[in-house]
């Protein structure tokens, strides 16, 4: 055996014998959590720690260094040189190298796998580790081993990913430096170097804590001292620890049991049966109040260490219970005997994992029946009983939710069938938009398996004869059989589109008559601006997301904008006008006229029908005089007209221009042309638009007051609603255009 000052720079490969090093590597899987080497090499350290246990006690720590390029407080992202995790454990004794150089050696323990070290190659281009421990084979002197891991081309190609130094004594008798040092070097994926250049202390600290809550809180008052330290050029260095002071006792501890089933194919699906036999689990609750920063979470947990998720949803990360929050932990042996080759994940399936086998497999090679099995569903469905029954504010929080489930339902017309059925999905991680995500989805579900049945109805159409007599008694019947088929959900999602719009129409009637609680204390100037922000929102892009069908029914289909500068609005991903410089000198001295930019002039609404028609639509006050506003109606169709891009030739134009009140003798002394309508009371006139280069154009003017558009749109709504709801069995229960709306903006 060398002495320390013996040895020599060069260390030796462990070939590995019986197994091919390169191709093993690519089968086995990198872990998906970049903190998975950092937590392999902390869980090795509590290891090495327990291992000692019955020797002579002395205080214990694990260290965890991060040393960086630059100061710690350049920024949030700091280039990371390099980490290292040291322990006062029982040293990479012997026996710990043999079992660290055999490459699936599981002797650590029944529950270990034997590739947590693998991890280590998969992240970082090199692990150092270094340990100096009392051999008790040499009289108990202190020996020292030196250890290094990659999976660089130099170790694979001498199929290895270990190189090794022989035991050698330490000249220094010093036992204060006892255990192992681990280090981290070079990092193989940019991914996790900026994961770890970014990592901040305190959530590092959080992480670690929750992590290893259960192995902690085991050790109680024995705890090893951890600290995690930053190191920055330059800067005094930063840390924080974890004492038992820091680890929560459990509230509630409580056993339950889950049994196994199985499974088999019976006409073409996958039915589950129970068994006799079961298997116990044990829930942990950590009540702990809301500013230690915790957050709510239900974690599987496996030898002290938190393994998964349990995606057992009982509440949101940062709900408060009473001023508290909760962490619930699910560990049993069951648990520990189904973590993968990558410690940190379970191997048990979800329901829909056997489901999914199942498909992908041909039917008659599935076993007609399976062993034995329990499912991450079994477990959290008995797991959420027993937290029903230990936590009756998540009891509360479920009742709130099912009477949110319904008032949702009520309100958007899904059947009671429909919500029985998403109320078995509904989780309490579950808000407002969730819940309404899971309706849609199921209803989406039903309506694909009736659209089958719709499509024989339809496909039975063409045996009908226009020319017979008995067409028309055949034509009711199919049209009676088609409503039939129509899905009840359907019918309700009619009901409410329809209450929707009779509620726009009552809201702008409101606004019309300064009836809203907004417009006791505003000025009369707000009123254009609100009538505006009801038919198409100032700014807003998408007339499919206005209510401009009280205008006209096909508004809402067309391309437009709302309350934009001629010079940005665009039509098929084009701007309409060209930038001010592109046009000749004497029509940009006339565009700017006045010091006046009219690429700049702001039309209230555009509509863009089809490619040389266009829709302007000028909304005043209504207390304003309309026949001042006829001249700029005018301007925006005169220069759309003549100035609009050659990409464009926009040449027919309707033009609306809307008002509180209308006086034909000031509008006709304006327009000679305008005409009275025998209804409703507003004008109309059709004008030649002729411009220099331009094909000639008409322009289409109605000027409309408020009130007579909003009857217009009333008898349209009323006459939708007869038509469409005529049939005698049929009782919607819809309010008709005088719905109560509550009186605010």
């Amino acid at each position: 055996m060398k002495n320390d000052q013996q040895q020599s720079e060069g260390l030796t490969f462990f070939e590995c014998t019986g197994v091919n090093i390169r191709g093993t590597l690519k089968k086995i899987e990198k872990a998906a959590d970049p903190l998975r080497p950092l937590i392999e090499a902390v869980s090795n350290a509590l290891d090495a720690i327990d291992a000692k246990r019955g020797t002579p006690k002395h205080p214990d720590s694990i260290t965890i260094e991060f040393h960086y390029d630059s100061a710690l407080r350049v920024s949030d992202r700091r280039p990371l040189s390099y980490i290292v995790v040291k322990d006062t454990g029982r040293g990479l004794t012997q026996e710990d190298f043999d079992r660290l150089s055999s490459l699936f050696d599981c002797s650590k323990g029944k529950l270990n796998k034997g590739s947590g070290r693998l991890q280590y190659v998969k992240f970082f281009g090199e692990t150092v580790i270094e340990s100096r421990f009392r051999n008790i084979d040499t009289n108990h002197n202190i020996t020292c081993r030196k250890c290094i891991l990659s999976a660089d081309d130099n170790f694979i190609n001498n199929n290895s990913i270990l190189k090794f130094s022989e035991e050698y004594n330490s000249s220094e008798e010093r036992a204060d430096d006892l255990g192992t040092r681990v280090t981290f070097r070079n990092f193989l994926s940019s991914h996790d170097r900026d994961y770890y250049d970014s990592l901040c202390i305190d959530d590092l600290r959080e992480e670690l804590l929750t992590r290893f809550l259960l192995k902690f809180h085991e050790y109680g008052e024995d705890l090893p001292d951890i600290k995690i330290v930053y190191f920055g050029k330059g800067d005094t260095p930063i840390d924080r620890c974890i004492s038992d002071r820091d680890v929560p006792t459990p509230n509630y501890t409580q056993h339950f049991k889950v049994q196994y089933k199985t499974y088999n194919n019976r006409d073409g699906k996958i039915h589950f049966k129970r068994c006799d036999k079961e298997e116990s689990f044990l829930i942990r609750v950590f009540k702990i109040t809301d500013n230690k920063g915790w957050k709510n979470s239900v974690c599987f947990v496996s030898r002290g260490e938190r393994v998964r998720d349990a995606n057992l949803k009982l509440m949101n990360a940062n709900d408060s219970f009473g001023g508290f929050r909760y962490l619930i932990t699910i560990s049993g042996d069951f648990i520990d005997q189904n973590i993968s080759d990558t410690r940190g994940t379970l191997t048990i399936k979800k329901d829909e994992d056997v489901r999914e086998d199942f498909r992908n497999i041909q039917s008659q090679f599935f076993p007609s029946m399976e062993p034995q099995i329990i499912t991450i569903d079994d477990i959290c469905t008995e797991a959420e009983n027993v937290c029903a029954k230990l936590l009756p504010e998540l009891a509360e929080r479920k009742r709130q939710q099912q009477c949110e489930l319904r008032r949702l339902c009520l309100r958007f017309g899904f059947s009671k069938r429909h919500a029985q059925r998403v109320e078995q999905q509904v989780t309490l991680q579950d808000g407002k938009d969730a819940i309404l995500k899971r309706l849609y989805k199921r209803e989406a579900v039903e309506i694909a398996q009736r659209d089958a049945i719709l499509d024989d109805v339809y496909s039975t159409i063409n045996g009908l004869d226009p020319s017979s007599k008995e067409f028309e008694e055949n034509l009711r019947e199919k049209t009676e059989e088609l409503f039939q088929t129509i899905p009840e959900q359907n019918i309700y999602s009619l009901s409410h589109y329809m209450a929707r719009r009779s509620i726009i129409l009552d809201l702008f009637g409101m606004a019309l008559n300064r009836r809203l609680h907004s417009q006791k204390d505003e000025k009369r100037k707000s009123d254009e601006r609100r009538l505006h922000d009801i038919l198409f929102k100032q700014k807003e892009m998408d007339p499919r997301r206005s209510n401009l069908w009280l205008l006209d029914e096909e508004f809402v289909f067309f391309p437009g904008s709302s309350d934009k500068p001629l010079k940005d609005v665009e039509y098929n991903g084009k701007k309409i006008m060209l930038d001010i410089t592109e046009y000749p000198e004497e029509i940009q001295k006339y565009l700017t006229s006045d010091n006046h930019d009219r690429t700049k002039l702001r039309p209230d609404i555009l509509l863009f029908p089809e490619e040389n028609k266009c829709v302007i639509i000028e909304l005043k006050k209504p207390e304003a005089d309309l026949s001042e506003a006829l001249h700029q109606l005018n301007k925006y169709t005169s220069i759309i007209h003549e100035f609009c891009s050659p990409d464009f030739g926009f040449n027919i134009f309707y033009t609306l221009l809307i008002g509180g009140k209308i006086n034909s003798r000031d509008l006709r002394n304006i327009d000679r042309e305008l005409v009275e309508a025998k209804r409703f009371g507003f004008m109309y006139a059709t004008h030649k638009l002729q411009a220099e280069g331009r094909e000639d154009g008409t322009q289409y003017i109605e000027v409309h007051t408020y009130q007579s558009l909003l009857e217009r749109a009333k008898i349209r709504n009323k006459m939708f609603l007869d038509h469409l709801f005529s049939h005698e069995d049929v009782d919607l229960n819809l309010p008709d255009n005088s719905v109560h709306v509550k009186a605010e903006d």
